[in-house]
C-alpha cells in the first residue's frame, strides 16, 4: 500500500542480547500506522511498539521545515531533548505532476490554506483536484529519516529508494477507509489500474506489491542495526552543520574552491578548477568512508545551510590516526568558521571514530591555518623545509599535532 510514512520512531539502541530483538517505539497512537511499519520491517530483529498503552511521551512541534527531510530532522532533535536518548523521526511530502512548486502539498500533505484537513475533509479536498485533471492525476511520496545519536552526531537519508512508485489519485473514493491514510482510498496503481485495496484482496497479485520504499527503510534499519558508522555523519555546532556533500553542491563547491585564494592555501586543489571535478570528488565520499578511507563534510551555516567549506580527515586505521584538512570560501574568512568546524570534527575522531592521535599540516605561507591548530589545541611538531611545490615555488611544511590523551 503508498501511504505517506509520518509521525515520530524512539530507537532503543540497546543490542540484540539472547534473541530480545532491538526495539523501536513508533511516536503515534495510531494502530494502522504502527502495523504498517511492523509490515515494513517484518523479518528483521526489529520489536516495533506503539504509544497506544505508554504514558504520554508526546511534544508539540511546530513542523516548519520545506521539505521532507528538514521536518523530520526538526522531530528528531524535538524528541531526543524529550528522552535524551538515541531518536529517529520519519517524514513525506506527496507531489502531484501537472502541479506547480508553489502548488504542490509536499509536506502539508493535511494542511490546505492554514486549515488541518480531517481524513475526510482531505478525501473531499483531493478527489476534487484529481477531478480538475479529468478524474486523474499521477503522484509520489518522498520520504526522509533523521537519526539524532547525540547533539553533535545525527544520521540522516532521503534516497531515492525511499520514495513511492508513481501512482494515481483518483476522482472517486474506493469504500474501504483506514484511519490515518485517507489517501489510500484514493489511490490507484498505474499498472493495472485497480485501487491498492482492491490488489491486496486478490490472490493473483499477492506478494507483487510491497511498497518499493520498504527497501529503502530495510536498509537504513540494517545499517543502524548493524552499525551506523557506516553512513556519514552529520555534525553540529553553535552556528554551523558539517553534513555530508550533495551532488547538487557541486556548483557551489567549484565556485567557493575555484578562488585562486583559497586554492593556493591548500595542497590539492586545482585551480582553475575544471567542470566536473566536484561531482566526481563528492560521488565518491560515501564509498570512501565506508571503507574507512576518508571522511570528508560539508561545512554550512546553521540558519540558511548555506555551503561556505569543507572539512575532513584522511584517516589510517591500523594507526588509529587521522590527518585533518579544511578549506573555507574566502567571503568567510577571519569569521572563526575554520576552527568551529574543526574542535567539531575532532571530537568525533576521538570520541565517535575512536583515534589515538589527528595531526594536521600547513604550507608555511599560510600562517592563519597554523592559528587554527594551535587553537585546537594542537602542538607543532616539526617542520619540513621546502617540503611541498606549490605552482612553482617550494614552501616548508609545517607539522602540528594532538593525541586522545592530550584532547581529553
Amino acid at each position: 500500500m503508498l501511504r505517506e510514512v509520518k509521525s515520530t520512531l524512539i530507537l532503543r539502541m540497546s543490542a540484540t542480547r539472547g534473541g530480545v530483538p532491538t526495539q523501536l517505539i513508533y511516536g503515534t497512537t495510531n494502530s494502522a500506522k504502527v502495523q504498517h511499519m511492523r509490515d515494513m520491517l517484518e523479518g528483521m530483529d526489529i520489536e516495533v511498539a506503539g504509544l497506544e498503552h505508554r504514558t504520554a511521551m508526546t511534544v508539540d512541534i511546530d513542523e516548519t521545515g520545506n521539505n521532507p527531510l528538514e521536518n523530520a530532522r526538526i522531530k528528531a532533535l524535538a524528541y531526543f531533548d524529550l528522552v535524551q536518548a538515541p531518536v529517529f523521526s520519519c517524514d513525506s511530502g506527496l507531489y502531484i505532476e501537472g502541479l506547480s512548486s508553489h502548488e504542490q502539498p509536499g509536506v502539508h500533505i493535511r494542511r490546505v490554506k492554514g486549515k488541518e484537513l480531517s481524513d475526510e475533509q482531505m478525501l473531499e479536498y483531493y478527489s476534487t483536484l484529481a477531478s480538475k485533471f479529468g478524474g486523474k492525476v499521477k503522484a509520489r511520496y518522498r520520504n526522509a529519516i533523521c537519526l539524532v545519536m547525540n547533539p553533535h552526531t545525527i544520521y540522516e537519508y532521503d534516497g531515492e529508494d525511499m520514495a513511492s512508485e508513481e501512482f494515481i489519485i483518483t476522482s472517486k473514493p474506493h469504500q474501504q477507509r483506514v484511519e490515518g491514510f485517507p489517501l489510500d482510498s484514493l489511490s490507484v496503481d498505474c499498472k493495472t489500474n485497480k485501487y491498492y485495496f482492491d490488489l491486496e484482496n486478490d490472490d493473483s497479485h499477492l506478494g507483487k506489491y510491497d511498497p518499493p520504499q520498504t527497501n529503502g527503510f530495510r536498509r537504513f534499519f540494517e545499517r543502524v542495526i548493524g552499525g551506523v558508522a557506516d553512513k556519514l555523519p552529520i555534525l553540529r555546532s553553535e552556528r554551523l552543520i558539517l553534513r555530508p556533500f550533495r551532488l547538487s553542491d557541486a556548483k557551489r563547491v567549484q565556485e567557493l574552491a575555484g578562488s585562486k585564494a583559497v586554492a593556493s592555501t591548500t595542497l590539492n586543489i586545482p585551480h582553475p578548477y575544471a567542470d566536473g571535478v566536484a561531482e566526481e570528488w563528492i560521488t565518491n565520499h560515501e564509498k570512501n568512508f565506508q571503507d574507512r578511507h576518508s571522511l570528508t563534510l560539508a561545512i554550512c551555516l546553521k540558519e540558511s545551510d548555506e555551503l561556505i567549506g569543507c572539512i575532513g580527515l584522511l584517516l589510517s586505521v591500523p594507526d588509529q590516526k587521522a590527518s585533518l584538512g579544511y578549506w573555507i570560501g574566502e567571503l568567510y574568512w577571519n569569521q572563526g568558521y575554520c576552527t568551529e568546524a574543526a574542535k567539531v570534527m575532532i571530537k568525533y575522531a576521538f570520541e565517535q571514530l575512536d583515534l589515538h592521535r589527528v595531526f594536521a599540516t600547513h604550507i608555511s605561507h599560510n600562517p592563519a591555518s597554523g592559528r587554527v591548530m594551535t587553537k585546537l589545541g594542537m602542538k607543532q611538531e616539526g617542520v619540513l623545509r621546502d617540503h611541498v611545490c606549490k605552482w612553482g615555488k617550494h614552501y616548508d611544511l609545517i607539522y602540528y599535532g594532538i593525541l586522545k590523551s592530550e584532547y581529553m
